[in-house]
């Protein structure tokens, strides 16, 4: 499965903005690659080729736009997932307050998790799953949370599922400790995952302090980006990923940029395959220029897939200038992501790029 990321107009004029703080739950709807035929349809006909489902959001809607070719050319069917108002499951007459903030997530099967707020009702606040138009609550506000002497989620959110079901999600708990988490919910039901305060590897000492953007991939892998505190030296923000009780550093601010003398000034979230690749995008700094680039990890080693200055493929000697954050990544290791491109044939303009055994080749450009 191939999952790729809404390109934030905003990261080509300000990338620092495509970095997401531990504090911040906002993020991207993901693409999924296979379409979902679900209730409330709606058909047109479209001129594109593009066989991909997508899962958008607005102001107070969420949907999926299921793409598949048709006899009389392109089909694209829009299903609604939820609406501001539509009633929240487990809560006990509570409503959809806004079912667009944080993270929303589509697998293979076109099952689409997302977390809300709630109005009315109980909970405050929720984790959703609609399969095939039906909706069910996977935690809320309130509910105790396991392994924690009975404190209670108290706003769980950042969802991300796999193509088994199994949802990742971060949460703080009650009590006044400022203690947070990731969880999983799988066919056994929640389970922590990793929590606040435990030790960081690969950190000189340093322990987690809070956490943004997890994934999950197949094997039941979590992939997540964390603050840390302590360590000698100190480090910023790092990339991890868990696997059953072990953890291990993706990538750290602080670390060396690979085939440089360059540092990362700073990491973004991990996108994780199903064999355990991890794609990400990153700030580093090359003398008064802070530069932007998307890096692959696999088996513990990193490689640059597209940065700044890099010549972008079939742009007529364009650059990249503005590689785009949230890159997609397959379980064979190839990598998609977007970037700004100046100069050559196509001016300043941007376009969709694909990294495969680090090949880079354009799979569509403006105009």
């Amino acid at each position: 499965m191939l999952d790729l990321t809404i390109f934030d107009q905003q990261c080509l004029t300000r990338p620092s903005a495509c970095l997401p703080s531990v504090s911040e739950a906002q993020e991207e709807p993901i693409f999924s690659s296979e379409p979902k035929l679900t209730h409330k349809e709606t058909h047109r006909t479209m001129t594109r080729t593009l066989p991909i489902r997508i899962l958008a959001i607005g102001a107070i809607q969420l949907f999926t736009l299921s793409f598949a070719r048709g006899s009389f050319g392109q089909q694209y069917i829009q299903s609604a997932v939820a609406f501001a108002g539509d009633p929240a499951p487990g809560t006990a007459g509570g409503t959809y307050r806004n079912p667009t903030l944080g993270r929303h997530s589509i697998n293979a099967s076109g099952d689409v998790v997302f977390d809300a707020s709630i109005s009315g009702g109980i909970g405050g606040r929720g984790i959703f799953v609609d399969s095939s138009g039906i909706d069910r609550p996977v935690v809320l506000s309130g509910d105790i949370a396991p392994d924690s002497g009975g404190k209670t989620f108290t706003n769980p959110d950042s969802p991300s599922l796999n193509s088994q079901g199994d949802i990742v999600f971060r949460s703080s708990l009650s009590g006044g400790t400022g203690m947070s988490g990731l969880f999983v919910e799988s066919a056994g039901g929640i389970s922590s995952t990793v929590m606040r305060f435990e030790p960081a590897p690969g950190t000189g000492g340093a322990i987690y302090n809070g956490f943004v953007c997890p994934s999950i991939n197949d094997s039941g892998d979590v992939a997540f980006q964390s603050n840390l505190s302590g360590g000698v030296p100190a480090p910023g923000p790092g990339l991890f990923v868990r696997s059953g009780a072990v953890d291990r550093v993706v990538a750290l601010t602080g670390d060396l940029v690979p085939g440089t003398a360059f540092t990362y000034s700073s990491v973004g979230c991990p996108f994780l395959s199903d064999n355990g690749d991890v794609a990400f995008f990153a700030h580093y700094i090359d003398g008064p220029v802070v530069r932007v680039g998307v890096f692959l990890d696999s088996a513990g080693i990193d490689r640059i897939i597209a940065s700044f200055g890099e010549v972008a493929p079939s742009t007529g000697g364009g650059a990249y200038e503005v590689v785009g954050n949230n890159p997609g990544i397959d379980s064979a290791g190839t990598v998609v992501f977007q970037s700004a491109v100046n100069g050559g044939t196509v001016g300043a303009s941007f376009g969709l790029f694909r990294d495969s055994s680090g090949i880079d080749t354009s799979i569509a450009l403006e105009g």
